[in-house]
């Protein structure tokens, strides 16, 4: 049995004030213990802010870590800088790398001048786009004026390059739980099943990988998979690092490449967005006829008020709950639907500080609500907080940040009145990012839940908000073990 005592610890239920926590396989078992008792081992918190684990409600985990073993282009925002970088990578057969904002201007020429013998690959920042050069364009029979491929286009450019040995997923996954772990995570929700090396292959090298490295994974199943996953012996598995668990589809398309589907359309564009799945009606229909539940992409609020209506005519089964994955832009329609619906949103805070103030000059109108947080929860919605990295960084503290402060880029607050308090924010990441499983020992301190402990320097309802840019993780804990320790 372990004891850990000396920290401030962090319930997040109407408990009385806590002084220790006693662990043993893996689980609370005692709180408030005789700490004069013989334990196997005791753990000194050092007056640390002690919380339930953490956990990224959504990302993708392999995508993640083969982010961070590429060259990323996040914060290069100017075209010769861009273009200084590619210059300096070594193409010997492919080149492939992230974070690459469209607004930079590169084109196919460009790239061709840098290299045009070899394959040229530009993801962009929001992952539904690529910018590539001629031969990429040849190589795959498709054609663009400008080498930016769209949606369906570009996860083709994706697919057909994006085959890896099994090792190197592996040691791609390995290298994001590192990274969760210093953020501290103890469990994700991730989308990697349909990207990289087939549904059988990439589920084994999650097994593989949670064999040896401690991690909460709860894994959607992208609906191109749905046939593979339920011939497969872990349909609606669950184990207690490993569960596999609602069917991935995409309603509509992202903003920044202008294929949200969006009631007042986009400037200086015809097209209002994109219904990226045209048999998305047959899909739900296969979904429920297997009692499944769906994890749906959309992003538009046109997008939103369509999806409600399908959702409406073929909900999931009673005690079951959708999840509905961003939702940033949302009518009155969308949101008076919401409020009845059995639903769940995984939000990205930090979506609000990446979008603004592009999105005022890419929207001919805003929808009414735009990231409407705080409306949602008095709506009585289950918010669950993640990062849809590699999108964005997942530090959960900075979405703690913007979920209550909502300052973008520009310095200038949006929506001030859609504000949430710090401690909705922290449960977006504990009680609430645990929603969606229906599991009941997870997201809280309390006797039975699992001993997964994320724990900080300082206090995170009370803390500066300057200060939450500040790598605070002291602990991150699994299982009862310490995975990291600053």
């Amino acid at each position: 049995m372990k004891l850990w005592k000396n920290g401030v610890i962090h319930t997040l239920t109407n408990q009385s004030e806590i002084s220790n926590i006693l662990t043993d396989q893996g689980l609370i078992v005692g709180l408030n213990v005789d700490e004069k008792e013989p334990y196997d081992e005791v753990i000194d918190l050092k007056g640390y802010h002690l919380y339930p684990g953490f956990v990224d409600a959504h990302l993708h985990l392999i995508g993640y870590g083969q982010f961070l073993n590429r060259l990323d282009l996040t914060h290069a925002q100017d075209k010769n800088l861009v273009l200084d970088l590619l210059k300096k990578q070594n193409i010997f057969e492919l080149l492939i790398v992230d974070g690459y904002h469209e607004y930079v201007g590169v084109t196919k020429y460009d790239l061709d001048t840098i290299n045009n013998q070899n394959p040229m690959i530009l993801r962009h920042h929001d992952f539904h786009a690529v910018t590539v050069n001629t031969v990429v364009l040849k190589q795959l029979n498709q054609e663009s004026s400008t080498g930016i491929l769209r949606e369906e286009d570009a996860q083709a450019v994706i697919r057909h390059y994006a085959k890896v040995s099994n090792e190197t997923l592996e040691s791609y996954l390995e290298t994001a739980i590192k990274s969760l772990y210093r953020f501290g995570i103890t469990g994700g929700h991730s989308d990697d099943l349909f990207y990289f090396n087939g549904y059988q292959d990439t589920l084994q090298v999650f097994i593989n990988v949670l064999k040896r490295m401690p991690f909460r994974a709860h894994l959607l199943v992208h609906h191109e998979v749905l046939d593979d996953y339920i011939a497969s012996p872990y349909f609606n598995h669950h184990s207690d690092f490993l569960e596999l668990k609602g069917i991935k589809v995409f309603y509509d398309g992202t903003m920044s490449s202008k294929t949200a589907l969006m009631w007042h359309g986009y400037q200086n564009e015809t097209s209002n967005g994109l219904r990226t799945t045209p048999n998305f009606i047959e899909i739900v229909q296969k979904v429920r006829q297997f009692g499944l539940t769906l994890a749906i992409h959309v992003i538009g609020d046109q997008g939103l008020d369509e999806l409600v209506d399908i959702l409406k005519k073929f909900p999931p089964k009673e005690n079951q709950k959708d999840r509905i994955i961003h939702a940033p832009w949302v009518s009155e329609y969308g949101i008076n639907k919401l409020k009845s619906m059995p639903v769940t949103i995984d939000i990205q805070p930090q979506f609000l500080s990446s979008d603004f103030p592009e999105a005022l000059t890419i929207f001919k109108q805003l929808p009414p609500y735009v990231f409407p947080w705080k409306t949602m929860l008095k709506n009585g919605l289950t918010l669950s907080f993640s990062s849809d990295a590699p999108v964005e960084t997942p530090n959960p503290l900075l979405g703690i940040l913007d979920a209550t402060e909502r300052v973008a880029k520009d310095g200038k607050i949006y929506q001030p009145e859609e504000r949430i308090s710090r401690i909705d924010a922290i449960k977006g990441y504990t009680i609430y990012a645990n929603a969606q499983n229906n599991l009941q020992n997870r997201g809280t301190i309390e006797i039975g839940q699992v001993a997964d402990f994320s724990i900080f320097t300082f206090d995170l309802e009370t803390i500066e908000s300057s200060r939450l840019k500040e790598p605070l993780v002291e602990m991150t804990v699994i299982n009862e073990h310490i995975v990291y320790q600053k």
